[in-house]
C-alpha cells in the first residue's frame, strides 16, 4: 500500500512537499495534491486540515424512498385495517359537492373505505437523517392542498405533530451511520379528517413526502398514488320486494305420469323493486346485485347496473349519481339451467342481495311457490327400464304406448281361476265362494248353482255357465282353452278394489284362486316406480313428507296437475323388453335397484313386488305365447314348486323364478319352452315401501 512521508519543513510560514512510496519505494517526490481513484477507497473531508482516507469505502443505508445503499428505503402505503380496492366511483352533485374525484366521477379507480389513518414508511433505516426535515402535503382531487406540514430539523428520535394532529412523523431507532445517522419512519395521516375539515365527504386526495437532507444530496420525494376516500354512509337495501314468475311464451315443461315439471331452459321473470344506496359514495364494478334461485335450478345471477357491466340492461332507475335511491330490476330470462335436477315442494323461491364495495345488505326472499322440476332426460331402452322417463311404458295391452300427459288411473280388473283338480271327487253341497268387489261373498253350490260333469271339463263349463247367469253383473267368466279345466273369471270393477280373497269347501277337488292384479297405474316420479300416493316432496336434496295431491303445483300450462290420494296398493306398470338377438333362449336375469321390504327376491317371494311375464315368441310354437295369454309368475314359488311347469296353464304350473336368485338379483327360467323376441312384463308393487329406481333384463 503506498505510504506516505512528511519529509522536514520549515516553521512557522513555510512550506513542505510529501513524499509517496509503495513498500519502500518512491513512487512520486515533492506532491502537492493526492487523488484517491478506484471503488475501493474513499475520501471525504473531515475536520479543519484533516482529510479522512476509507480503504474499503463506508457504505450507508438508503436515502428515503430509494435503494441507493444497503437498505430497502423505499415507502410501503397501508390503510389501518384495510387497502386499496378497485371501485367504481360515483358522481357528486357537482365536483367538491359533496366531494370531488379529479375527474374519476363515472369510473373504475382505487379507493379505500372508512379508513381514518393512512400510514407510510419506508420498508428499512433510511440514511441521512441528522438536520434533515420533512414536508408533509395532502392535496384534494384538483390538487390543491388541503394541509401541510413541515417537521423541525431531526436530531434523535421523536414524534412530531402538525397542529392539526392529521399528521404525524415518527423517528426511531436513531444511530450512527458511519459518518451520517439514519433511523426507521413512519408517517401517519388522518385523510378522513383531513378532507372534513376541507369541507369534503371523502372523496380523492394525494399525499406528497419531501425530505430535504445536508449530505449534499436530494431531495428525496415520494408522492403516494391517488385515491378516493369512501366515507361509506350507508349500506345498500332493498325495501321493496323480490319476485318470480313464468316468463309468457318461453316456459319449457314435459309431463311424466300425466304430471307436468319444468325443464331445462324454462325462463322465469325475476324483479325485485325499490333498491337503495348501490353506489354511496362508490360502487362494486360488477355483481352489484346477486339472485340466488336455487330451488328453481337457477344458477345464481350477479348482475351490475354499470353501463357496459353484464345484465346492466335489467335495471332502471340507476344512474352514476352518489346518492340515487329507488333502482328497479327485471331479468325476463332467468332460466333453469342445472343439469340432471329435481324439485317438488312448496317452498320455492328466489333470494335477492344487494352488495356495494365494502359490505352486503340484507337478503329479500321472494314468496314460496309449490313447482315441479325434472331435468333428468336418461331413456329406457330394449333391455333396461330406467325410471327417469316413460319412453318405454304401455298400456296393460301391450300395443299403446304409453301417453305421459295422460293421468293415472285404475286400468286392470282383477282376475282368478277355479281349476277342477279331480272330478270324482266333487260331491253335491260342495260350494265355491267368490267375493265381488263391493266385499259380498257369492256362494256357487254343486248340483244346486252348477251340475257335476261327467268329467272335469263339463264340471268347468257348467260353473262357467252358472256364473254368467247367476253372477254376470259380478264377474265374467271365460273357459281356458289350453285345459278346458279351468274357468278364468274377471270382476266388474277396474282396479284394486277388486283383489279379494276367494274359498273353496274342497280344496282336493276344487282350487279357486284369490282375486288379484287389479290394480291402479304405477306412478313414475323422481327416477323411480311406486305407489301414486305415496310419493314425497322432494327439496333438491332430500325427501319430504307424504305428498300426492299435485293440482295446486306449476307448471300447469296444460291444466291443473291431477290429485292421486286416491290411487293407492297395488300398481302396475307395464312394458315390452326386446331381445333382438334371434336366439332362442331357455333362463334371463333380471336385475333390480331401488328400495324394498327387504330386496327384490324375497320381496317376490312374499308376494310384497309381483311380476308377471308372457313370452313374445318360441321356436316351440303352440298357443301360449302373445300378450293375451295367461302369464308366467316372477314372483310366489319358484320354478316347479307347486307342481309341473306348465307356463301357466294350471295354477301351480306358471312359476319361472329359480332357487339360485338373491338380494336384488333375480334368475328365471323357461324350462323346455323357449322364448324368443323377448317378453311383455307387468310390474305390480303390492308393499308401500316399494320404489324400484331401475330394471336391467338378460337374456341366457
Amino acid at each position: 500500500m503506498p505510504k506516505i512521508i512528511y519529509p522536514g519543513g520549515g516553521g512557522g510560514g513555510g512550506s513542505f512537499n510529501l513524499k509517496i512510496q509503495d513498500e519502500g519505494s518512491d513512487v512520486q517526490t515533492n506532491v502537492h495534491t493526492i487523488n484517491f481513484v478506484g471503488a475501493d477507497v474513499s475520501a471525504q473531508a473531515g475536520a479543519s486540515g484533516i482529510a479522512v482516507v476509507y480503504i474499503p469505502p463506508p457504505t450507508f443505508a438508503s436515502h428515503f424512498n430509494t435503494t441507493d445503499g444497503t437498505t430497502t428505503g423505499t415507502v410501503g402505503e397501508s390503510f389501518a385495517g384495510g387497502a386499496r380496492t378497485n371501485a367504481f366511483i360515483s358522481a357528486p352533485d357537482t365536483e367538491g359537492n359533496p366531494f370531488e374525484t379529479g375527474g374519476w366521477a363515472g369510473t373504475n379507480n382505487k379507493s379505500s373505505v372508512d379508513v381514518t389513518t393512512v400510514t407510510f414508511a419506508p420498508i428499512g433505516f433510511i440514511t441521512a437523517m441528522q438536520n434533515s426535515t420533512f414536508l408533509i402535503v395532502v392535496t384534494d382531487g384538483d390538487g390543491t392542498a388541503m394541509e401541510s406540514y413541515t417537521t423541525p430539523s431531526i436530531t434523535g428520535n421523536v414524534i412530531n405533530t402538525s397542529a392539526s394532529g392529521d399528521i404525524v412523523v415518527t423517528v426511531s431507532n436513531y444511530q450512527a451511520d458511519t459518518t451520517k445517522f439514519k433511523a426507521t419512519l413512519s408517517i401517519q395521516i388522518n385523510a378522513g379528517d383531513i378532507l372534513t375539515t376541507a369541507g369534503f365527504e371523502g372523496g380523492r386526495y394525494q399525499t406528497t413526502v419531501t425530505q430535504t437532507v445536508q449530505d449534499g444530496t436530494g431531495p428525496y420525494i415520494y408522492t403516494q398514488s391517488s385515491v378516493f376516500y369512501d366515507t361509506n354512509p350507508s349500506t345498500p337495501s332493498i325495501n321493496g320486494t323480490a319476485t318470480i314468475v313464468e316468463t309468457s311464451g318461453f316456459v319449457q315443461s314435459k309431463h311424466i305420469s300425466g304430471i307436468e315439471y319444468y325443464i331445462l331452459n324454462s325462463d322465469f321473470t325475476v324483479s325485485v323493486a325499490d333498491i337503495d344506496n348501490l353506489n354511496q359514495n362508490t360502487a362494486r364494478t360488477s355483481g352489484n346485485l346477486r339472485i340466488t334461485g336455487t330451488e328453481y335450478g337457477i344458477s345464481t345471477i350477479d348482475h351490475s347496473p354499470i353501463s357496459g357491466g353484464t345484465g346492466a340492461s335489467n335495471f332502471t332507475g340507476w344512474t352514476t349519481n352518489y346518492n340515487v335511491q329507488n333502482v328497479s330490476y327485471e331479468n325476463t330470462s332467468a332460466s333453469i339451467s342445472n343439469t340432471n335436477y329435481r324439485y317438488r315442494d312448496t317452498s320455492a323461491n328466489i333470494s335477492a342481495l344487494p352488495k356495494d364495495t365494502w359490505n352486503n345488505g340484507g337478503t329479500v326472499n321472494s314468496g314460496n311457490a309449490s313447482i315441479l322440476i325434472d331435468t333428468y332426460t336418461t331413456a329406457s331402452t330394449n333391455l333396461a327400464e330406467i325410471f327417469d322417463s316413460e319412453n318405454r311404458r304401455q298400456l296393460s295391452d301391450y300395443t299403446t304406448s304409453w301417453t305421459s300427459t295422460d293421468s293415472l288411473s285404475t286400468v286392470t280388473n282383477a282376475t282368478c281361476k277355479i281349476e277342477i283338480i279331480d272330478n270324482a271327487q266333487v260331491v253335491a253341497g260342495d260350494t265355491i265362494t267368490l267375493v265381488d268387489s263391493s266385499g259380498t261373498n257369492r256362494i256357487l253350490t254343486a248340483n244346486t248353482n252348477f251340475n257335476i260333469g261327467a268329467s272335469a271339463s263339463d264340471t268347468a263349463t257348467n260353473i262357467f255357465n252358472s256364473i254368467n247367469t247367476n253372477f254376470g253383473l259380478q264377474f265374467t267368466a271365460s273357459i281356458d282353452i289350453y285345459t278346458n279345466t279351468i274357468v278364468n273369471i274377471s270382476q266388474d270393477t277396474s282396479g284394486p278394489t277388486g283383489n279379494q280373497t276367494n274359498t273353496s269347501s274342497r280344496t282336493a277337488a276344487i282350487t279357486v284362486t284369490s282375486f288379484e292384479e287389479g290394480s291402479n297405474d304405477a306412478l313414475v316420479m323422481g327416477g323411480q316406480l311406486l305407489i301414486p300416493n305415496r310419493a314425497t316432496l322432494f327439496n333438491g336434496s332430500s325427501d319430504g313428507s307424504l305428498a300426492s295431491n299435485w293440482s295446486s303445483f306449476s307448471p300447469s300450462t296444460a291444466g291443473a296437475n291431477p290429485d292421486y290420494s286416491t290411487l293407492g296398493l297395488p300398481s302396475s306398470f307395464f312394458r315390452t323388453f326386446t331381445d333382438t338377438s334371434g336366439l332362442s333362449r331357455s333362463s334371463m336375469q333380471m336385475t333390480f335397484t331401488g328400495d324394498f321390504v327387504s330386496n327384490a327376491t324375497t320381496d317376490l317371494t312374499n308376494g310384497n313386488l309381483r311380476v308377471f311375464v308372457r313370452k313374445i315368441a318360441s321356436p316351440t310354437g303352440g298357443a301360449l305365447v302373445g300378450k293375451t295369454i295367461v302369464p308366467m309368475r316372477l314372483h310366489g314359488g319358484t320354478f316347479g314348486s307347486d307342481g309341473p311347469f306348465d307356463q301357466g296353464k294350471t295354477v301351480g304350473g306358471s312359476y319361472i323364478r329359480e332357487g339360485s336368485s338373491s338380494g336384488n338379483t333375480v334368475n328365471a327360467t323357461f324350462g323346455t319352452f323357449p322364448c324368443e323376441g323377448g317378453i311383455y312384463i307387468e310390474i305390480m308393487i303390492y308393499n308401500n315401501t316399494i320404489k324400484i329406481d331401475r330394471i336391467d333384463v338378460t337374456f341366457f
